[in-house]
């Protein structure tokens, strides 16, 4: 392997390294990238699932308290 690193095809070698290398860390930024967006969009989908919950859980409260406060004038 010395050898090797001393002559042309040790150049060539860390040349194909070198450019393996680039492509490898301009792949990884895209990902980088994407995980972003994507983490982006999954707490906007949080938020709106946990307006949706309070929304459903508000409704629910609302049409229980009328049904209550029936139920105790009529006991009354």
């Amino acid at each position: 392997m010395l050898g090797e690193l001393k002559t042309k095809s040790g150049k060539n070698l860390f040349r194909k390294l070198n450019s393996n290398s680039k492509e490898l860390q301009d792949k990884q930024e895209e990902i980088a990238k994407k995980y972003n967006l994507l983490s982006a969009q999954y707490e906007g989908f949080e938020d709106l699932e946990n307006n949706m919950n309070e929304y459903m859980g508000n409704e629910k409260t609302l049409e229980m308290q009328p049904k209550k406060a029936l139920l105790n004038k009529s006991v009354i």
